[in-house]
């Protein structure tokens, strides 16, 4: 699944995970699942996410373009262009 391949996949779900904890439990949730942030344990939850997604969801149909450029043309006597593909900032 190439958009479980994102590079932090892990990290957003336990960053999500933390921030709900915190929402429910405050403070004394701060330490929630600090010790998932082991590379290992990181690695075996991204694993696990990537299997999911590869038996139960289709795979994206989506992609990003580097370096975009706009094409101009004419249609009906009028100088028309692309819509230019917006960047990440």
């Amino acid at each position: 699944t190439d958009i479980a391949n994102a590079k932090h996949l892990s990290d957003t779900v336990i960053e999500l995970l933390q921030e709900n904890a915190h929402e429910i439990g405050g403070e004394w949730a701060d330490s929630y699942l600090d010790d998932v942030l082991i590379s290992e344990k990181r690695e075996s939850l991204k694993a696990k996410i990537v299997d999911w997604l590869d038996e139960n969801a289709e795979q994206p149909t989506f992609f990003t373009a580097e370096n975009p450029i706009v094409i101009t043309g004419w249609w009906d006597g009028e100088e028309v262009q692309s819509n230019p593909i917006k960047q990440k900032a």
